[in-house]
């Protein structure tokens, strides 16, 4: 007994330090070590350096020294900073608990680090992507930010610097909205181009997805702080056709899907042409009629009174009742506070996911051809899925939510409604709209010409009461009341007060006729008219102008000229 209790305190040696059986130089020489790292990490504390042990040229590891031992040496974002700029401590790890910043202690990253990777990185995972939940869950798709885009940030070195600064854009712009690009998201934005540049100067054969990400997030980017640039969307195209094309892209038309998603967005909120122009298909709708199947039955029996009742008249697609079931779904869920059940792969195994078109055809529909209230319904509901995420949150800075908002303020005050449940349901997406514009106090100078056509169109919409009990008819939740309200009370207010100053004499012209003119002309033709049967041919016979030829080595000029 007494030989194996001896072996076992020999086996844990260094743990077992105040053994008596141990001299004393033995223990001074453990204490020595664990005080000295003690030593270490307090320095580490009081003065961070940004690029912790990294991968030397040669591929060897560089050793930590002390700063009396080793010259301090300038990095590159310290000499892009002003004198005056501070960075904030790195948290280090010996103070993050279970409800502080969630970092792996065991990660490699592929770049060089500074302050701001650790709250940018855990931004990304607990913040934008869940954020983007809801839009993926409208057009039933799995989530590429963590699929595809995550495994790619803590293995390419251009992507994980794009990252890194896109998402230190948008937690900045979440706290200051008009802020402008720090120091740390400016230095990763040109590291993540100096590598990419280099990738691309000596490529050899099809680019990889690293690169292909890297050249979407600088896209966002642009798009993010309004920077009139189109270099990098093009070169997101270029980079889709040096990969074989869009259905080349892998990851059972995942990524395909989600390129097609950001590019629609983004075509609608900056008025620009696609990048992908073959997208653009008409696909053969399906307008469901009496008498019809159990299985639409079950689906039209988790809708609202207002959506059922349209959806019975035959005004809905299938892929429109259908995206209105899930989100119905979603929202009963949220009301009784359940967790959402695991949902299976939204495509069977050996199927591809379906892009934005082929999931709600109707969104290729232009504001003023049939079916536009069925397309501005569909972008409502996107915005709406958004809102019922975060009611009390700002996620204006989502490009998809943007986009929304942009073409429905544009095309609302055109589209026509027939029948009473249709013009409830409009008054139903034009609220949402108004509420979106009026979370950024004062109302947004966007929302006053949306405002006077909605309370021209609709004047029982001057009664609160009115809205409510009407909106009720439709998705309706709770924690967005408040914000319902107090935007309906700013657009009414401008309203009046705008109605009061243009109160004036109208002008009668020579022939008797009135000048005055209606602020907004409804051009909208009725449904199946000949006007919009032959306005949806000219669109198919349409030829689709392709974009300026765009070469890698434009591309390279392009990018390092920014």
């Amino acid at each position: 007994m007494p030989a194996a209790r001896h072996k076992v305190a020999n086996a844990f040696t260094f743990l077992n330090y105040d053994n008596p059986d141990h001299s004393a130089s033995h223990r001074r020489l453990v204490k020595s070590h664990i005080s000295s790292k003690y030593r270490a990490a307090i320095r580490q504390q009081a003065q961070p350096r940004y690029a912790l042990p990294h991968q030397a040229k040669n591929g060897e590891e560089q050793d930590s020294q002390p700063n009396s031992r080793r010259k301090r040496t300038q990095t590159s974002l310290e000499s892009d900073a002003s004198p005056i700029c501070r960075w904030s401590r790195a948290p280090s790890p010996l103070e993050v608990s279970f409800s502080g910043t969630r970092a792996d202690p065991f990660r490699s990253l592929p770049g060089q680090e500074t302050p701001c990777v650790t709250q940018a990185l855990d931004y990304y995972t607990q913040a934008i992507s869940p954020l983007m939940q809801p839009l993926f869950l409208t057009v039933k798709m799995a989530n590429p930010l963590m699929v595809w885009m995550y495994p790619l940030i803590l293995s390419h070195e251009s992507a994980y610097h794009c990252a890194v600064a896109l998402s230190q854009a948008y937690l900045e712009k979440s706290r200051a909205p008009t802020g402008k690009a720090s120091a740390e998201v400016t230095f990763h934005r040109r590291k993540a181009v100096s590598v990419l540049c280099d990738q691309l100067a000596d490529l050899r054969g099809p680019p990889d997805d690293g690169v292909l990400m890297t050249v979407l997030a600088l896209a966002c980017l642009d798009v993010l702080y309004r920077e009139d640039r189109i270099a990098n969307r093009k070169g997101l195209a270029l980079i889709v056709a040096l990969k074989g094309g869009l259905d080349n892209l892998g990851l059972r038309g995942l990524v395909k899907a989600f390129l097609v998603q950001f590019d629609y967005f983004w075509m609608l909120e900056t008025g620009a042409r696609t990048i992908f122009p073959f997208t653009k298909r008409k696909n053969r709708r399906t307008y469901p009629h009496p008498p019809f199947k159990e299985d639409l039955l079950s689906m039209l029996a988790t809708l609202p009174q207002g959506f059922a009742a349209i959806a019975r008249q035959g005004s809905f697609g299938l892929d429109t009742i259908r995206i209105l079931s899930r989100v119905s779904t979603f929202l009963q869920s949220k009301i009784a506070k359940l967790p959402r059940p695991m949902e299976e792969d939204p495509v069977s195994d050996g199927q591809d996911y379906p892009d934005l078109f082929e999931v709600c055809a109707c969104l290729q529909s232009s504001a003023c051809t049939e079916h536009s209230l069925e397309k501005n319904l569909i972008l409502a509901v996107i915005m709406f899925g958004f809102d019922m995420h975060n009611p009390n949150g700002s996620i204006s800075r989502v490009a998809a939510y943007r986009g929304s908002r942009q073409e429905l303020t544009r095309s609302l005050p055109f589209t026509q409604a027939e029948g009473p449940e249709e013009r409830a349901c409009l008054v139903w997406i034009m609220m949402i709209v108004i509420r979106s514009w009026g979370l950024e106090l004062p109302l947004a100078d966007q929302a006053i010409p949306l405002g006077r056509s909605f309370f021209e169109q609709f004047p029982e919409a001057r009664s609160w009461d009115a809205v409510e009990s009407t909106m009720r008819y439709f998705f309706w939740y709770e924690p967005l009341e408040e914000g319902l309200r107090s935007s309906w009370q700013q657009a009414l207010d401008k309203y009046q007060r705008e109605s009061i100053r243009t109160s004036v004499r109208p002008v009668i012209d020579s022939t008797g006729a009135s000048a005055n003119k209606k602020p907004y002309p409804v051009n909208s033709p009725h449904r199946g008219g000949n006007d919009g049967h032959l306005q949806e041919v000219s669109e198919e016979d349409a030829v689709v102008t392709l974009p300026p030829m765009l070469t890698l080595d434009t591309y390279l000029t392009e990018v390092q000229s920014l």
